[in-house]
């Protein structure tokens, strides 16, 4: 039972790492890969076994998700993003682990 309390915390502990310590609202139905407003980076939407939860993911400055290679690839390359950014997300930097 340690264990499987330890196994899960380093699970836990390696989401939070690899995921932006600022949350975007995200609703999955299905899995897959999806951009966020803005193509400022995406978020990963994964069943479990209480249902879909999600992932977000933030490109470095510069870079924006590109939809068709599902790459962070320069701002320069990608010439249009489905999901527009909001006023309030344009205004704001995104917060970054490590």
């Amino acid at each position: 039972m340690a264990n499987l309390k330890f196994t899960t915390g380093v699970l836990l502990l390696c989401i939070v790492a690899f995921s932006s310590a600022e949350r975007t609202t995200t609703s999955c139905t299905t899995e897959g890969v999806f951009p966020l407003p803005g193509c400022v980076g995406f978020y990963k939407c994964y069943k479990t076994e209480f249902g879909f939860e999600s992932s977000n993911f933030f490109c470095a400055n510069g870079f924006l998700y590109h939809e068709l290679s599902q790459t962070c690839e320069p701002a320069s390359k990608v010439t249009r993003c489905s999901i527009p950014a909001s006023t309030e997300e344009q205004t704001k930097s995104p917060t970054w682990l490590g």
